[in-house]
């Protein structure tokens, strides 16, 4: 396990969601597909305020960390038990920078973003819908945090790197 490098292979990740799991409160996931090939992802779901609505409302996210096996990172992926518009998770989520191919125009991106990009996706590895973090940025992310001195395996660093742009409960957010 190379600590200090922005990507990894599967058996990594799944030896660092172990890990994770056991530091925080990320529920393990696994399934196997027909060929025997089995995925593992990290899987939370928790409260996050709505900033349109009174303070006391509050919307159920499912968040995840699943393996990218294209570019070889951790990704973050999420959705809302509410069904929200888009406007609404960008209220709610405003460290993100939402794109979606329905979107007539891509409101909310531009050159000068320093937000990670989002995109509704498909998850195979979940075998569902959620809106991704792009791997690129995830990358970037890494690269950034290991830059600025960053310690721990790739999921830390990547957990704690998202801290910045979404909202993580307490209890999934590993220890220093």
């Amino acid at each position: 396990m190379d600590v200090a490098s922005a990507c990894c292979g599967r058996s990594e990740f799944n030896q660092c969601a172990m890990k994770l799991k056991g530091e925080t409160m990320w529920d393990l996931r696994t399934r196997q597909d027909a060929f025997g090939t089995t995925f593992q992802w990290l899987e939370a779901t928790y409260s996050i305020p709505v900033a349109a609505a009174p303070a006391e409302d509050q919307v159920l996210i499912t968040a995840y960390i699943v393996f990218h096996p294209d570019f070889h990172v951790p990704q973050l992926g999420f959705f809302a038990s509410s069904l929200l518009s888009v406007d609404e998770l960008r209220a709610a989520l405003p460290g993100l920078c939402f794109m979606n191919a329905v979107l007539e125009t891509s409101s909310g991106v531009d050159a000068v973003s320093t937000r990670p990009l989002v995109s509704c996706s498909w998850n195979d590895e979940a075998q569902q819908y959620m809106w991704l973090v792009h791997p690129c940025d995830t990358e970037n992310l890494i690269r950034r945090s290991r830059y600025n001195g960053a310690q721990g395996d790739i999921l830390v660093v990547f957990v704690r790197a998202m801290l910045k742009y979404f909202p993580l409960a307490p209890s999934l957010i590993p220890s220093a």
